[in-house]
């Protein structure tokens, strides 16, 4: 099935609001630019929001009251989110059964994530076609990134709330924490890697300090005002080396924390020469 523009993607998408067919219209799209064109061109249509079906903020939707919801109502429905929650839940059943729902008016299902479950559904049935579904050109989409539940990092909070964003066109890389298992999505697992990814020109290497000291200056940024044998001020030497010849061996021969502490003490009393 070739891709279409947007302006013809919502021709198809009228045509299919005037016609017969008792299931719902696909419209693939990952570009959120054309996913906006989409919203505003149908935006006579009531919304349903998949995230609305999340029972609570860190939840994955319930599909069955959705299914229930879309089967029963008399409006014509624009469903948003669905193809974002599949794609992160990981449940591409759920298309199938949305495929072949019936319902009482008409339902316009705009998805981003799911485009090679729906192709593979194009193939399965033959009369899953150009008068039920239409596929615009790949494009940018979005990145979702999973956070370790740490302070001082700003991330969407719970799956509730990333599909709300998804569902307003939220693209590019989002961050999110949560408790629960996302399918397409990169994960952190330290706060080193959370250091790296919010400033990726930080280059201290992950052994020079254990992970609940980076988990503390995630925190709180502050290199300022510390004495010589905090660990702090070995990251800031670290990161901004220094004029003091003395320091800069220290900080340049310590591999990690324990090792600056060791090697400024014995400097301190005279077993190594300050350079």
């Amino acid at each position: 099935m070739r891709n279409v523009s947007a302006e013809s993607a919502l021709a198809k998408a009228h045509k299919y609001l005037a016609n017969d067919i008792a299931t719902p219209f696909f419209i693939v799209v990952d570009d959120s630019i054309k996913y906006s064109e989409i919203i505003t061109g149908l935006s006579s249509l009531t919304r349903i929001h998949v995230s609305d079906y999340c029972a609570n903020n860190d939840a994955y939707p319930n599909i069955d009251e959705l299914y229930g919801a879309l089967s029963t109502t008399n409006e014509n429905t624009l469903l948003l989110g669905f193809g974002e929650s599949v794609s992160l839940g990981g449940n591409e059943n759920a298309v199938g059964r949305l495929k072949d729902l019936n319902i009482e008016a008409k339902v316009v299902v705009l998805c981003r994530g799911i485009r090679a479950a729906v192709k593979f559904l194009c193939e399965e049935d033959k009369k899953f076609n150009s008068r039920r579904v239409c596929f615009l050109k790949s494009g940018p989409s979005y990145e979702i990134v999973k956070l370790p539940p740490l302070p001082g990092v700003s991330a969407i909070d719970g799956f509730k709330e990333l599909l709300f964003c998804l569902e307003n066109g939220g693209s590019g890389k989002l961050s999110i924490k949560t408790t629960l298992k996302l399918n397409n999505s990169r994960e952190l697992y330290t706060a080193y890697e959370v250091i790296q990814e919010v400033d990726p020109t930080y280059i201290v290497l992950q052994n020079c300090l254990p992970d609940n000291l980076y988990a503390e200056f995630l925190a709180d940024r502050n290199l300022d005002g510390f004495d010589l044998f905090h660990w702090r001020s070995f990251l800031k030497l670290k990161l901004e080396s220094s004029a003091n010849v003395y320091l800069k061996y220290v900080a340049d021969t310590s591999a990690n924390y324990d090792a600056y502490k060791k090697t400024d003490f014995l400097c301190i009393i005279g077993l190594f020469p300050k350079q």
